[in-house]
């Protein structure tokens, strides 16, 4: 279980949205917990908890979407009060500031699974995980997480270019690893291209909304 929380702490750096890491962290997460007879309650709240931490943890699209609201609303305010050359607030400020509040949670969450299983005695002990496979799941998507994000807060890329760049490292990666065939690619290919039309499809009918108002 704590392996869970760890491992999902990692993905929603991954996802950067909740409904992505709720769905995928209970198809996987939560049969597996229940076999090895965790308690159902605690079981659904650390995935609700883990699955949460996509919207909090950079890159967040949360986030992003309060950097463009934040930043007009910043710049209007600073016009009202005559200040005619205005900052602005960037999605690396936000990144910033939300590591630590995502470093934090897992960490405050890990503590409460350990006082629970200590207090009731109810958690099977967590097996040990080799560390040649700590290394292989771990390592790799942390450092991939440090260069994107890295490259966003110094202003060595934009958040379009440090994206891109997240995809090669997790094609490197997964080609290292293995991993990687032509059935994940059109797989991958296909899901990015939903996701893409419900993107347009919003953004289109929100400036017809805005154009009508």
């Amino acid at each position: 279980m704590l392996f869970c929380c760890n491992c999902w702490s990692v993905n929603g750096c991954s996802t950067g949205i909740v409904g992505a890491s709720v769905v995928t962290l209970g198809l996987l997460s939560l049969p597996i917990m229940i076999k090895n007879n965790y308690p159902a309650s605690l079981s659904c709240g650390v995935i609700c908890a883990s699955g949460t931490l996509g919207q909090i943890i950079p890159p967040s699209l949360v986030l992003i979407l309060l950097a463009d609201v934040l930043s007009s609303a910043f710049q209007q305010a600073q016009l009202n009060m005559g200040i005619f050359s205005p900052e602005t607030v960037t999605i690396a400020d936000l990144f910033a500031g939300a590591i630590i509040p995502g470093i934090i949670l897992p960490i405050l969450y890990i503590i409460y699974l350990k006082s629970v299983s200590i207090e009731k005695q109810t958690l099977e002990s967590e097996n040990i995980i080799k560390k040649s496979e700590f290394l292989t799941s771990f390592v790799p998507p942390i450092l991939l997480i440090l260069v994107v994000l890295g490259s966003i807060i110094t202003g060595l890329a934009t958040p379009s270019e440090a994206a891109a760049l997240g995809v090669l490292g997790a094609l490197i990666i997964t080609a290292i690893q293995k991993k990687i065939n032509y059935k994940i690619i059109k797989d991958c290919s296909d899901e990015s291209i939903k996701a893409d039309k419900c993107y347009f499809h919003d953004t289109y009918w929100s400036n017809i909304f805005l154009i009508g108002i």
